[in-house]
C-alpha cells in the first residue's frame, strides 16, 4: 500500500508546470488571508441578493418554505386537510 507522501508525488507528477505553480502559490498563502476571501465572499452574496431583490421583489424564506412543505405534508399523513 502506498504510503500519503508517495501518493502525492505521484499526484503532483501528474500536474502541468502551470498547475504545480497555481498550488504552490495556493500552499504558500498566509492562513490568515482566508477570512479576507471569505468576507469577499459574504459581500459578494449580499450584492447578488440585493441585485435579485431588485429585480424580483422580495421573495419568500427557503427556510419558510420548507415548513410549509413540511406541514402540508405532516397534514397528509395525519389525514387532515
Amino acid at each position: 500500500m502506498a504510503t500519503i507522501r508517495e501518493e502525492l508525488h505521484a499526484l503532483i507528477d501528474e500536474l502541468s508546470d502551470e498547475e504545480l505553480k497555481t498550488w504552490l502559490l495556493e500552499l504558500r498563502k498566509d492562513p490568515e488571508s482566508i477570512p479576507s476571501t471569505l468576507a469577499k465572499w459574504i459581500e459578494k452574496s449580499s450584492q447578488l441578493r440585493t441585485e435579485i431583490s431588485a429585480k424580483y421583489g422580495n421573495l419568500p424564506s427557503v427556510v419558510d418554505t420548507l415548513h410549509e412543505i413540511r406541514e402540508e405534508r405532516l397534514n397528509d399523513l395525519m389525514g387532515g386537510e
